[in-house]
């Protein structure tokens, strides 16, 4: 029984490609005496095309790319003093030219600082005059002369 279904289906097998293989040459007979006949492609088998003059044009040449630009040359900007950045005078990728100011820095600190050495400094020159004043007199010492 098994040898019979086996027998059947490849008889079957062979049937439909056979079936297909005359329908091909068909197709290819029909198509051949139609393009004899008219002097045209067949019917249903036309495939369109667009066709266009030769002309000669310029092309822009552009790139569309992903990816990260890096400077050739750069400067790496390090301040001699710490401070805050007040104001950046350059814009990002001009040309600047030696002694050109770049950046300016926030002085409110140390303007705040130097007024406050500058007291101390006045201070202590009122503490050593008074000490050498108490000496010439005779009221004071040598040692709290020479330690002010």
């Amino acid at each position: 029984m098994r040898r019979f279904i086996v027998a059947v289906l490849a008889a079957a097998i062979l049937a439909g490609g056979g079936f297909g293989l005359w329908q091909f040459r068909q197709q290819l007979h029909q198509a051949a005496n139609a393009s004899r006949a008219g002097g045209g492609p067949p019917a249903g088998l036309a495939v369109p095309v667009l066709a266009e003059p030769v002309s000669v044009e310029r092309i822009a040449e552009e790139v569309t790319a992903i990816g990260t630009l890096r400077a050739n040359e750069s400067v790496a900007l390090r301040p001699e003093v710490a401070g805050r950045v007040a104001e950046i005078a350059f814009a990002e990728g001009s040309v600047v030219t030696a002694g050109t100011v770049l950046v300016r820095l926030d002085d409110q600190i140390p303007r705040a600082e130097l007024a406050q050495a500058e007291a101390e400094l006045a201070l202590a020159q009122a503490t050593a005059r008074r000490a050498q004043e108490l000496y010439a007199r005779g009221a004071g010492s040598a040692a709290a002369r020479d330690q002010a």
